[in-house]
Order: structure tokens, then C-alpha cells, then sequence
């Protein structure tokens, strides 16, 4: 049951912050400093730019994998833990 509840919980997260996303690289954004701020913090993470590709160019799951010449896998699971990173920036 707790397992269920952690499941749902990150789901939720990772939701939300997908809509912030994409208010936030729409074509006339919503102006979103705090969400701007924790992306800045990626900085360092090799895996970064997928965001941009997905959310900003509007790239696939696949084309980006494709593009970077790795395993959609390694694309999803990357989104979603910069998404979950990016979440946990912005509540705590």
C-alpha cells in the first residue's frame, strides 16, 4: 500500500511540473521565475537538454533518443527524474 501511495504520489508530481513545462516554453509563456530558477540548477546534468527538446521544440520521446543516439528508455527515465528533480526544487 505505501508502494501505491509513493507510485501515486510521483505521478501527481510529475504531472504537475509537465504542465509547468509547457506553460513555461509555450510560445507566449507564463513568466515563471521559480521554474527558471530550479532549471538553472540542472546545470550540471548531462540530460538537461531533453527538456528543451521536448517541452521548447516539441521533439518526441523517441525523435530525442533518435537525435542523442541512445535508448528511448534512457530518455524517459531521464525525463521524469528531471521532472521529479525539478518538483522537489520547488516544494522543499
Amino acid at each position: 500500500m505505501k508502494q501505491e501511495l509513493l507510485k501515486d504520489a510521483i505521478g501527481i508530481a510529475y504531472k504537475e511540473i509537465s504542465d509547468r513545462l509547457q506553460n513555461f516554453y509555450a510560445p507566449f509563456p507564463t513568466e515563471d521565475k521559480e521554474l527558471a530558477d530550479a532549471i538553472d540548477q540542472l546545470k550540471g546534468d548531462k540530460y538537461r537538454h531533453i527538456l528543451w527538446m521536448f517541452y521548447r521544440d516539441g521533439y518526441t520521446v523517441e525523435e530525442i533518443a533518435e537525435k542523442l543516439n541512445v535508448d528511448v528508455r534512457t530518455i524517459s527515465r531521464n525525463k521524469k527524474r528531471l521532472c521529479i528533480d525539478l518538483y522537489s526544487k520547488l516544494m522543499f
